[in-house]
């Protein structure tokens, strides 16, 4: 998360929740999960299922309850090529071997490479100057970035939680 600049982060503030909204829960985490809402409805795809239609109010209710550290990436809309809808419901049934999280999220912002990393992903939205607002709730005290892992380790523990699960 290099070029995130931590000072920048509106902490526990109201935001837009119709905007298009990159959710990363678990910051401190490595490989934390991602999602992505639009017009007040919330999108993921998880090993053990996915979101559709999530009201991003009931998300948030979640979210404070268990205090769970997230940052929400307010993006331009123009990053959006394909309906969240539509997408979630041609498949993305849950997270496939070789898949991640961020599997349906790249396929919405039109983009090819399935081996894309979260901090591959906020590093060429903000090259491309498509982040408007980052904000944080339940920050760790102290938090300076997301945990360096790559594409190998995600797979790694994608597997774990698949032989967890079962």
């Amino acid at each position: 998360m290099s070029d995130l600049d931590l000072n920048k982060i509106k902490i526990d503030v109201d935001f837009n929740k119709s905007a298009l909204l990159l959710w990363v829960f678990h910051v401190d985490k490595k490989a934390p999960h991602a999602g992505i809402s639009f017009d007040k409805k919330y999108f993921s795809s998880k090993v053990n299922g996915k979101d559709v239609d999530f009201p991003v109010d009931s998300l948030i209710s979640i979210i404070n309850s268990k205090k769970i550290s997230v940052l929400i990436f307010e993006l331009k809309d123009k990053v959006l090529k394909i309906n969240l809808n539509y997408l979630f419901s041609q498949g993305y049934v849950r997270i496939k071997e070789g898949d991640s999280c961020l599997t349906p999220i790249i396929k919405a912002m039109g983009k090819t490479d399935q081996s894309y990393i979260l901090d591959d992903l906020i590093h060429e939205l903000n090259e491309e100057q498509n982040i408007i607002n980052v904000f944080g709730l339940n920050l760790p005290e102290g938090f300076q970035s997301i945990p360096s892992y790559d594409f190998e380790f995600v797979q790694k523990r994608l597997a774990q939680l698949r032989t967890d699960g079962k």
